[in-house]
């Protein structure tokens, strides 16, 4: 059983005997850490107590290379939904903010530097991936939609 594992079940046991199981309807986790992403995880966290130097410090490039494409190939997935049904401009936002996290961990990749903030990474791109960076791609959401996809097409083939 991994370490978070057997934090987790020491955590669920704090959490009952404090407030008693009757009243606890559901405990969990979410976000990358819950989707096995440590590498965002660890540049996303931002430490209040401790560090999570431990866990950063067993990262490979595995790891980035895993997030690359689980971001990637989440963006590719959104925009062939956007193609079959109705594009919703939210959702498109979630998709820039997605493409933003597979960006970082290419650029990781090929360059070894962790970026942590859109900035930071678009002063490194150019072109279509700057704008993704920024989350200011041009044109009308189908066109930004089109462009979200033959980018991520490219990002899969890639990695």
């Amino acid at each position: 059983m991994s370490d978070l594992e057997n934090w987790l079940r020491l955590w669920q046991d704090a959490v009952l005997s404090a407030f008693g199981g009757g009243r606890v309807r559901f405990l969990g986790i979410q976000g990358s850490r819950a989707r096995g992403e440590l590498w965002q995880f660890c540049l996303d966290t931002r430490p209040i107590l401790g560090s999570l130097e431990p866990i950063a410090a067993q990262l490979t490039r595995g790891d980035i290379r895993e997030s690359a494409l689980t971001c990637a190939g989440a963006v590719y997935h959104g925009c062939v939904h956007a193609r079959l049904h109705a594009l919703d401009e939210a959702a498109l936002g979630e998709l820039m903010k997605t493409a933003f996290f597979a960006l970082r961990a290419i650029h990781a990749l090929k360059t070894g530097e962790a970026l942590r903030t859109r900035a930071e990474l678009a002063g490194r791109l150019d072109g279509v991936e700057r704008d993704i960076a920024l989350g200011t791609l041009p044109g009308t959401a189908e066109e930004r939609a089109a462009a979200l996809f033959n980018w991520s097409a490219a990002a899969l083939r890639s990695l």
